[in-house]
């Protein structure tokens, strides 16, 4: 159940609107903006875009969103245990999101697209709530985290249950990266304690 904004649905996806405030002692600045959405795929793939978003990009505190609710969504603000490493944008990653899912689409693979809108300095989706994903609990912020999640986990289970298509669904979270090199990078989960156990095995049987 939605309990700020609303969910706008088509043949095409869903999309959760929120109202904002330019001024927030003037109603008459009301305006609204679509801040996850869901465009369909028909294929057994998953493109997740977490940080594309650019709603609320300013980090100052002229950079709040003022919600129709009189709720306030503001820049995350780490602490010791979890502090924020970046508020920095995965830029164009919507429009290669966009491009890969146009290209699958001409062998008959389109896949399901989530996006949030929202910049990541207001709700980091690739963060639980215990690591600061948001900066307000049971407000706007979390629940278009919760939509994003929920979203993305539903179109994982709507691609499981396709006929067809082989067992299991390939899910990919696009991020962009900042680092000099020109090269495609891929995360695979594996934790570095994991990696560092696999080396030190392989450093024993060289040795």
């Amino acid at each position: 159940m939605i309990k700020f904004g609303h969910v706008e649905v088509s043949e095409g996806g869903r999309e959760l609107w929120m109202t904002f405030l330019h001024d927030q002692e003037d109603p008459s600045t009301l305006y609204a903006e679509k801040v996850v959405t869901w465009t369909y795929g028909d294929a057994n793939l998953v493109i997740t875009i977490p940080h594309a978003g650019t709603i609320g990009s300013d980090t100052t505190a002229a950079g709040s969103l003022y919600c129709e609710s009189g709720n306030t969504i503001q820049t995350r603000i780490g602490t010791n245990q979890h502090p924020i490493r970046t508020y920095a944008r995965d830029a164009a990653t919507d429009v290669i999101g966009h491009q890969i899912a146009n290209r699958l689409a001409d062998v008959e693979l389109r896949p399901h697209i989530i996006e949030c809108h929202v910049h990541r300095s207001k709700v980091e989706c690739n963060r639980s709530i215990e690591e600061i994903a948001v900066d307000k609990l049971g407000e706007e912020a979390q629940e278009i985290l919760d939509i994003y999640h929920a979203w993305t986990k539903e179109a994982i289970e709507v691609s499981q249950r396709l006929p067809g298509h082989v067992p299991g669904v390939f899910l990919v979270d696009l991020h962009g990266h900042g680092h000099p090199h020109e090269f495609v990078e891929l995360g695979y989960r594996l934790t570095a304690d994991l990696l560092n156990a696999i080396q030190d095995e392989q450093n024993a049987k060289a040795t």
